[in-house]
């Protein structure tokens, strides 16, 4: 087998075999996806992930962020230049005030500081109260983000309502504010 050699050598350079030429390494290609493959192996995982989650914990979820969206956006909004900012700003911070003991799950000692919390398992009423409460906070614009969060969460608890799902009593409410350690499954290999 012949060596071959670079046709045009710089001067005062030696030529090399092809063979010591460094060679360039071979990309590997990745399998592509197409974008139907890729929503359907996100709502297989969506599905595994939250098959135990309900509606009304979701709407759970997005009410505790707009509480603390609505107080410190109404924070913000009471510094700003608008005049009609002031007051949606600390009616911002009174509702994320009000709203995050709401939605928040500890069970307080005392019975009668235990029954607010069971408003918040009247779906449909509660996800009527705070679309009604997000409508004032979409008059200023550094309360806009918090208003959109609210009216979500207010809309998740309706679907919920819509869906007739089971409200939780106490001790159901009880066991979502504890946080529990996952089991781990045994694995079948080991002994």
């Amino acid at each position: 087998m012949a060596e071959t050699h670079v046709e045009m050598p710089i001067e005062g350079e030696e030529l090399l075999p092809a063979s010591e030429y460094p060679q360039e390494k071979k990309k590997k290609k990745k399998k592509t996806f197409s974008f139907a493959e890729r929503v359907g192996k996100l709502l297989k995982w969506m599905d595994r992930a939250f098959s135990n989650t309900t509606l009304n914990e979701w709407g759970r979820y997005t009410a505790i962020t707009a509480s603390v969206l609505l107080f410190f956006s109404g924070i913000i909004g009471c510094f700003y230049d608008d005049p009609l900012t002031t007051p949606v700003g600390a009616y911002s911070i009174v509702v994320g005030a009000l709203l995050f003991p709401l939605v928040w799950p500890i069970i307080l000692p005392h019975p009668i500081l235990q029954k607010p919390l069971l408003v918040t398992q009247h779906y449909g009423a509660f996800g009527t109260l705070l679309m009604v409460l997000s409508c004032f906070a979409f008059f200023s614009f550094p309360t806009h983000m918090g208003a959109i969060c609210l009216a979500y969460a207010g809309f998740i608890y309706i679907i919920s309502a819509l869906k007739d799902e089971k409200p939780r009593d106490l001790e159901g409410i009880r066991r979502l504010s504890q946080a529990r350690k996952r089991k781990k499954p045994a694995s079948k290999g080991k002994k």
